[in-house]
């Protein structure tokens, strides 16, 4: 082997060497592309999750407030029990009932006289939440009705109790909605 061949192998193995060192690089930023983009995938996934669990769990409060406060009104008669003939500040909780499910006109009268502020609060909702309460006949007529009923709300909550009103069966309906 001559001098300039030995010198030409030489360059070459050094080129080979240089060249091998530049695709670990580059597989190097390959990786590293790849995981960034996994890492960020798994961020947003778990962020998008994390919101879905925000709203239903936000459902299932609202439910669970919704069930109650219809409760609370059809079977219960209050706190006092005599609650219409107090004034709005001794009224601990409403309820509309002279005896399960048999609402009293008098505590409904009085119900639907107490300003809508204090009616939610009274009721136990969250001031973020509204309110539409009403006493519908078996036709579908509306007898008597409360609050603000909800024409853009993106959730509401339609609850249905059957009760007995001035002596016939009705429906009382409680739709609450942010």
């Amino acid at each position: 082997m001559t001098k300039t061949s030995a010198w030409l192998a030489n360059a070459a193995n050094a080129v080979k060497q240089s060249r091998k060192g530049q695709i670990n690089t580059i597989d190097f930023l390959v990786a590293m592309f790849f995981l960034a983009a996994i890492i960020f995938f798994v961020i947003s996934f778990t962020a998008v999750q994390q919101e879905n669990n925000l709203v239903k769990l936000h459902q299932d409060v609202l439910l669970s407030t919704g069930t109650t406060v219809t409760d609370m009104l059809a079977k219960s008669s209050g706190a006092p029990a005599n609650w219409e003939m107090k004034n709005t500040s001794d009224i601990q909780a409403i309820g509309l009932a002279a005896s399960p499910n048999e609402l009293s006109a008098l505590k409904v009268g009085r119900f639907l006289a107490i300003d809508y502020n204090t009616s939610k609060k009274l009721m136990g909702l969250p001031a973020s939440t509204g309110y539409y309460f009403a006493i519908v006949d078996t036709g579908g007529s509306v007898l008597q009705q409360s609050g603000t009923d909800p024409s853009d709300s993106n959730r509401s909550f339609l609850f249905t109790r059957y009760v007995i009103w001035d002596g016939n069966a009705a429906l009382m309906r409680l739709k609450i909605y942010e």
